[in-house]
């Protein structure tokens, strides 16, 4: 299956829905079958998609994604990129 140009293997885990976040994709680490988000490209997504605005989309993905990612066998990768 190809997600974000990058061709992963079963069991990878792609954050939904993809129609949004898959713009966020920036790599995909084969040895460990995880994905790898940029922070800031999924908030614009979030902000372009969803009309939200900068910190919304922040507070969204602080709440919804990254604590959920404690409880995932081989969670993606969020590449912490707001501050470049």
């Amino acid at each position: 299956m190809i997600v974000g140009g990058h061709d992963i293997q079963d069991g990878c885990i792609i954050l939904e829905p993809r129609d949004v976040f898959d713009r966020g994709v920036v790599g995909y680490d084969a040895d460990e079958n995880r994905l790898i988000y940029s922070y800031r490209l999924l908030i614009d997504a979030m902000c372009e998609c969803w009309g939200l605005s900068w910190s919304d989309a922040l507070d969204w993905i602080a709440y919804n994604t990254e604590r959920s990612l404690a409880y995932m066998q081989n969670p993606p990768i969020l590449k912490d990129d707001i501050s470049e």
